[in-house]
């Protein structure tokens, strides 16, 4: 797998913003995009009601993220918030990748399904495993990113960059920056 996207949309105090991020095999982003944050009006609060946090989340910020993005990732990694977004990627698959603190499956490459939507992966000997959550119930999607993501595993931390845009996000609703 030659790209890997990675999509996630957050909510910090009364704050929404998102960010889709591609990476190479070894994690290193070649096209990134965020949006501003948004701060809903308190008639839009009463209007949508409950439904405004997906609303902002699915229809505004991830909409607007991957109609913009250039380069067409195999698989997007998302936060298990965004696996509701499966239909919404234009074909390209979605995993919830999380990492565990459980004991080792064995040797690397084991698999074990928890069910039908969801696998623990031991991706490497030496390494904890992974939980595995799909967009998809294709059981044919989900062996194909499976192994696409425990080949990945070996030259990268699958999960690590979704934390990495956490932290960007972050850092982007406080208005902080590191640039003089």
């Amino acid at each position: 797998m030659e790209r890997v996207g990675y999509l996630r949309t957050v909510r910090f105090g009364e704050k929404y913003l998102g960010a889709i991020m591609i990476t190479d095999p070894r994690a290193v982003p070649k096209e990134v995009l965020y949006t501003e944050p948004i701060i809903p009006t308190s008639i839009q609060r009463i209007l949508y009601g409950g439904v405004l946090e997906s609303y902002l989340r699915e229809e505004i910020l991830s909409a607007h993220l991957l109609r913009e993005i250039k380069t067409k990732p195999g698989v997007y990694i998302v936060h298990h918030d965004e696996l509701a977004l499966a239909g919404q990627l234009g074909g390209t698959p979605s995993v919830a990748v999380q990492a565990t603190h459980i004991a080792s499956l064995g040797e690397g490459g084991e698999i074990r399904r928890v069910n039908p939507d969801e696998v623990l992966v031991q991706p490497m000997a030496n390494a904890d495993p992974l939980r595995f959550i799909f967009g998809s119930s294709d059981p044919g999607v989900q062996e194909e990113i499976i192994h696409e993501l425990i080949e990945l595993s070996r030259s990268m931390d699958i999960a690590e960059p979704l934390e990495r845009i956490e932290r960007a996000l972050e850092v982007l609703c406080e208005g902080r920056s590191d640039e003089p």
